[in-house]
């Protein structure tokens, strides 16, 4: 999946950036890039296509969803071992 200056972000990315990308991943993104907060919002909504100026700020805002999906599994997995240890005890 390519990000490329000219198009719009694919269906796919779309959907996982609202799902990985918090609010202030946003924000962080717009402070230290300088770019409007609609801006970045439509690159994600497709409304605009990824621009000189977003392309940055896109590539930094996937790599904080990426960590966030990260962070999400490691905590997933963490409450499979609970579960699994209260339910090895409960039998």
């Amino acid at each position: 999946m390519n990000v490329q200056v000219g198009n719009v972000i694919s269906q796919e990315l779309s959907e996982l950036l609202k799902e990985y990308a918090t609010s202030n991943d946003r924000a962080n993104v717009v402070m230290i890039s300088k770019i409007g907060t609609s801006t970045i919002r439509d690159v994600i909504l497709r409304n605009n296509s990824v621009s000189e100026n977003s392309i940055g700020p896109l590539l930094e805002l996937i790599k904080a969803s990426k960590q966030n999906a990260i962070d999400r599994i490691n905590h997933a997995n963490m409450a499979v071992k609970i579960f699994d240890d209260c339910l090895t005890v409960a039998v």
